[in-house]
């Protein structure tokens, strides 16, 4: 049936592992690959430079992590509900750096790559999962929106990038061919339910639309995996990223790049889940339909209450557009003092940051910094970096919350950058 499809491809969308952006540590370190990569105005200092592979991972948690929903075999949504806040999120990330190249001549540079990365995002409120277990009747009166945003993709790009030095001001440019291999996103996600105060007769009114590629009607994990590498071309796009860095004064420079700016078009077994009208129930209880487990769920009262199509057409979908904005005070020669605002905005919805971070330079060789950052997902983030630039190579460790260190995926926040930059020429 339709509606059993639907379900299953809102399950796949929210359960996938993915990209996060929000990296604020990374931004200042010097003379690296990931710092060109964050500001396509950063000049590197050697004339051609090599970045080694090198793994980002990251997750985001507002609410309920991904640890604590799967942790058992059956989703109990009591249990669920105990954890929720108002307004809940989850992102989850991964890039793979492929390789780097940087070429430096006078006051221009040139710089490749490669990176496969990918992200997701969803966004919901406690309301869905409120009248999922105690019914609607708390809600009379009241239109409650419990449709959930969700944007998953996985793709890689290649890219080429320009900058200039032109006296205390560089400007930078980069263009990226991307590939999209799997993505499920929502453009639009309205799902909203009125419960009339007189009569209690329930109305939905429903806007909602999955663009995905990886459509299945079963969670068959063998059948999906296929799919999903059968699905590996004929998906392309564009985005470009934007940078600048100006010397205001002799100690204070301000720096700012916008990323992700571009969209991938989806031709390879692209398919659209919709659901759109008005649909009116007399006396409807949604408790007595649905029970405590999603394993439990009543599909065909369920399917009754909406009509969802399924149809193939090809699609866009938008990167999530990454917005930094530094300062950097140098108080010595051994201390500077950074601010950084960052926001990432995807289809109505964004995730801001700000951050402040002290830097101590010992030596020209050695680089270290504390920070804290402010994010929705966790209030008190204590961020670390170390940077080591040795005669002809330059290793750097980068990280904004060392808390949950140890807990890489029960905590509700955590990143880790590292990687590996090589002078082949001075």
């Amino acid at each position: 049936m339709l509606y059993k499809k639907f379900l299953v491809i809102v399950f796949i969308a929210c359960a996938q592992l993915g990209f996060a952006q929000s990296e604020n540590s990374s931004y200042f370190l010097d003379n690296t690959g990931i710092g060109l990569y964050l500001n396509p105005a950063n000049i590197q200092e050697a004339k051609i430079s090599w970045t080694l592979p090198s793994l980002y991972y990251v997750h985001g948690n507002r609410g309920p992590g991904i640890y604590s929903i799967l942790k058992t075999n059956v989703l109990n949504l009591k249990d669920l509900y105990g954890t929720l806040k108002k307004n809940n999120s989850f992102q989850y990330g991964f890039q793979a750096s492929l390789f780097g190249l940087s070429f430096n001549y006078d006051q221009f540079n040139f710089h490749i790559g490669q990176n496969l990365r990918s992200f997701t995002q969803v966004d919901y409120n406690n309301s869905l999962f409120d009248i999922l277990i105690n019914g609607n009747a708390q809600y009379i009166g009241e239109t409650v929106n419990v449709g959930p945003y969700a944007n998953l993709n996985f793709y890689n790009e290649f890219y080429a990038g320009f900058g200039v030095k032109l006296d205390n001001l560089n400007l930078g440019l980069r263009v990226k061919r991307l590939n999209g291999y799997a993505n499920a996103h929502t453009p639009s996600h309205k799902f909203s339910i009125y419960t009339d105060e007189e009569i209690y007769q329930l109305k939905f009114n429903t806007e909602y639309r999955i663009h995905t590629n990886m459509y299945s009607d079963s969670l068959n994990f063998s059948n999906y995996t296929s799919q999903l590498f059968n699905n590996l071309t004929g998906n392309g796009g564009w985005a470009f990223d934007f940078g600048l860095k100006a010397k205001i004064l002799d100690k204070f420079t301000i720096s700012a790049s916008l990323l992700d700016m571009g969209t991938i078009k989806w031709k390879n077994k692209p398919t659209k889940i919709s659901t759109t009208g008005e649909y009116e129930f007399d006396g409807l209880d949604i408790a007595a339909i649905l029970k405590d487990s999603l394993e439990f769920i009543n599909l065909d009262s369920l399917g009754s209450i909406v009509n969802v199509e399924i149809t193939e057409e090809s699609y866009r979908s938008g990167l999530p557009v990454q917005f930094y904005l530094g300062v950097k005070y140098e108080l010595t020669e051994q201390w500077e003092i950074n601010g950084l605002f960052y926001n990432a905005y995807s289809t109505g919805q964004s995730h801001p940051s700000i951050s402040v971070m002290g830097k101590y330079k010992p030596s020209e060789y050695f680089h270290t910094s504390f920070s804290y950052t402010w994010n929705p997902f966790a209030h008190v983030n204590i961020g670390w970096s170390a940077e080591a630039h040795l005669k002809f190579a330059h290793v750097y460790l980068a990280m904004d919350n060392i808390i949950d260190i140890f807990r890489p995926v029960g905590g509700n926040y955590f990143n880790v950058r590292t990687g590996i930059q090589i002078d082949l020429v001075k």
